[in-house]
């Protein structure tokens, strides 16, 4: 037997060998898939601030056929609890006042095209949209500042073939050649008021403890030791998992990499709710961080998400051909602009929410939407630029550097044990 014989049936085996193991993966593959045809997932959550405390309720369930796993059940809620008192907030502001508003404008152009195709029509849709936002503030007197971001355009192209009941069904009536152009304006503007004398008496509270000289000792007697334990704890937990060496860069690679997936992400989070059997989704937030600054960027970026979201079921509203598609999404549309209220208070540092959703989710109904984000250029430049530097990466390391001080402290360990023993 020679040498290329040899090497010959070598390969053929080899060969057989890869196959079998691809045809395995495939039949593990198509098992996994046919057992998830059986998995329905239900979803319960409830957050509430009582006493300046959150306190939650989560219950996830996955029922697979007529056999149900508890995924997670978390209970900390007392319904016997009084809710957090909002009498301050509540109350009726000076005349002279803060009035923030935060409007969101999309100019969508459209036009269409009807060409004749033998016995079909070729609609031809070219649609053009425009997206603004600002944020204007005015004091209460006679000075206002606008915060302008910049605009945001798309474009899309759509050749639809329809027979003539198709066409008329839909309403295009224009000419075989010719072209119509319709200008739709689309405007949402939420408005608030924060009263002036109290961001004017929080002003001045800090001013004074600027000109006063406080001693270190003063300053660590007048702090709460037990809740600056607890911050300092909740960060050095967080220092875990994200990397903070920068945290100018960090924020503003975050903002950065929200902006480039929101629009995704919005359609994500639309695809998922029209697929899901939703009972009840309330929310209301009330949230301020230590920078009033910090928290208008915060309320922006969540402002858009939030109509973003509400922006691609309205289109889903106006342009699905399917009539129970087009009732959900206009369900889920009035949910997300009237259930779901986020409030910005740019006076004091506080979280307060009450937010209750319940749904339940067949499994498969959420491959092409997920499929459809992870493949999505913005969210690869996401993981790639910002997830994976920022968290996994930096897990990573830490794990590794734990891993190898455990091993360093055992070997410690066995030394002193051989030590003593001898």
């Amino acid at each position: 037997m020679t040498l290329q014989t040899v090497l010959a049936s070598a390969g053929h085996y080899l060969l057989i060998a890869a196959g079998l193991i691809l045809l395995l993966f495939i039949i593990v593959l198509a098992a996994a898939f046919l057992l998830t045809l059986l998995m329905r997932l239900f979803a319960n959550f409830s957050f509430k601030t009582v006493d300046g405390k959150i306190q939650s309720q989560i219950l996830i369930r996955l029922k697979i056929w007529f056999y149900e796993i508890i995924l997670l059940d978390f209970d900390n809620f007392d319904e016997n609890a009084a809710p957090s008192s909002d009498s301050d907030s509540e109350s009726g502001a000076d005349k002279n006042a803060y009035h923030v508003t935060f409007t969101d404008e999309k100019v969508s152009v459209r036009s269409v095209k009807t060409n004749e195709n033998g016995s079909d029509y070729e609609i031809i849709v070219h649609t053009e949209e425009m997206f603004s936002k600002n944020i204007q503030v005015s004091d209460g007197d006679s000075q206002t500042t606008v915060f302008e971001a910049p605009d945001i355009v798309t474009e899309t192209d759509d050749v639809l073939t329809l027979n003539e009941d198709e066409v008329k069904d839909l309403g295009i009536e224009n000419e075989f050649g010719e072209t119509t152009e319709t200008v739709t304006t689309e405007t949402i503007t939420t408005e608030y008021e924060f009263d002036k004398n109290d961001w004017d008496s929080d002003s001045e509270s800090d001013d004074e403890f600027e000109g006063d000289e406080v001693s270190n000792d003063e300053f660590d007697d007048n702090s709460d030791d037990e809740s600056d334990g607890d911050l300092s704890d909740f960060l050095d937990e967080i220092k875990r998992y994200v990397d903070l060496s920068d945290p100018g860069r960090f924020v503003s690679d975050s903002i950065t990499a929200a902006a480039r997936i929101s629009k995704s992400s919005a359609r994500l989070a639309s695809d998922l709710l029209l697929r899901a059997d939703i009972d009840e989704m309330s929310a209301d937030v009330v949230f301020g961080l230590s920078d009033p600054a910090d928290t208008a960027l915060a309320f922006g970026t969540i402002h858009s998400f939030k109509a973003s979201t509400y922006a691609y079921l309205a289109e889903i509203e106006e342009t699905s051909r399917s009539s129970k598609k087009r009732k959900k999404a206009a369900e889920l549309g009035a949910i997300v602009r009237n259930d779901i209220c986020i409030v910005p208070d740019l006076t004091n540092k506080m979280f307060e929410t009450d937010t209750t959703m319940s749904f339940s989710f067949w499994i498969p109904r959420g491959y092409i939407p997920m499929l459809r984000f992870i493949l999505n250029k913005n969210t690869r430049w996401t993981i790639r630029r910002y997830l994976y530097p920022y968290f996994i990466r930096h897990y990573i390391r830490n794990w590794l550097a734990e891993r190898k001080q455990r091993k360093q402290d055992e070997k410690q360990r066995k030394q002193q044990e051989k030590q003593q023993k001898q």
